[in-house]
This record gives C-alpha cells, structure tokens and sequence, in this order.
C-alpha cells in the first residue's frame, strides 16, 4: 500500500511538472531556468504529499507507542497485526482525517467497552482489534461527505455571487 501511494503522488509530481513546463501561461515560469526548483520541490511538497507524510509520521508514531505499551504490559493489550492495522488505518486516513478517526476509535471503543462491562461484568476484557478498521472507514466516510458538502454549498455560493 505504501508503495501504491508513493508511485501515485510520483505520477502526480510528474504531471505538475508537465502542467507547467507545457503552460501558455505565467505557470511555466514558475520552473528553472526562472525560477529555483526548489520552488516547485516546495509546491509539490505542501499541495500533494504533505498529507501523507504527516499521516505516515503519526501511524509510525502510534505504531512504535503501541509496541512500547504492549511490551511494557506483556503482550496483554496488542494482537502482533494490530500494530500494523493501526499503522494503516492511520496513513488511509490521511491528515487531518486521522485525528477524526483517533477520536472515533476512543469514543467507539469506550462505549462499547461500557456495553459490555454492563453485561459481562467486571471480568470482562475487551480487544482493540476489531476497532481499528471500522473507526477509519467510519472517519474516511464522514469526511467525504462534510468535505462534499462544504465543496457544494461553496459552489452554490460562488454561482449566486456571479
């Protein structure tokens, strides 16, 4: 999956590139020899793959956290493919979809937790490994849709200025 995601935001790269260099416009002076290609290094950086090294960052983080607890507790908290189910779930979030998801994953999780402690009782011990994919699939689905909202009712907005 990684490696899916690198070749993508390189074939986007590439394709900025070429949208500039064969521009009519002021964009082809945006690469050298006008300008630096840190400049367009920089661009590419921010506008496509900030995201994802971000949402990389934090699920490397969270997967070397989660290790650490688990090594600590002795094995009691972490199935060993949890580690990279958090992983994952964390980088197809993506930025800032991942902090909706963490915050999905707790309240699903403490909730259900609740549920079960009120009918199991107090011996009950309840995994985190089937939590993890359906709190990000759950997050993906609710940033599409406020993201299409907010994306349509700015179109609406911009028709009635115009």
């Amino acid at each position: 999956m990684l490696f899916r995601s690198i070749v993508h935001l390189s074939y986007a790269t590439y394709l900025q590139y070429g949208i500039w260099e064969h521009s009519n416009s002021i964009a082809k002076f945006l690469l050298p020899p006008y300008r630096s290609i840190w400049y367009f290094v920089y661009y590419v950086f921010m506008r496509i793959w900030s995201q994802y090294v971000v949402s990389l960052f934090f699920g490397l983080l969270f997967y070397f956290f989660a290790k650490a607890l688990n090594k600590k507790e002795k094995g009691l908290i972490f199935y060993n493919k949890e580690y990279w189910i958090i992983l994952i779930s964390i980088f197809v979030s993506g930025w800032p979809v991942m902090l909706f998801y963490i915050l999905s994953f707790f309240i699903l999780f403490l909730f259900t937790s609740i549920i079960a402690f009120l009918i199991k009782g107090k011996e009950f011990r309840l995994s985190t490994y089937y939590f993890w994919i359906p709190s990000s699939i759950f997050a993906i689905i609710i940033s599409e849709i406020f993201l299409n909202q907010s994306v349509r009712s700015e179109e609406r907005r911009v028709e009635k200025e115009c």
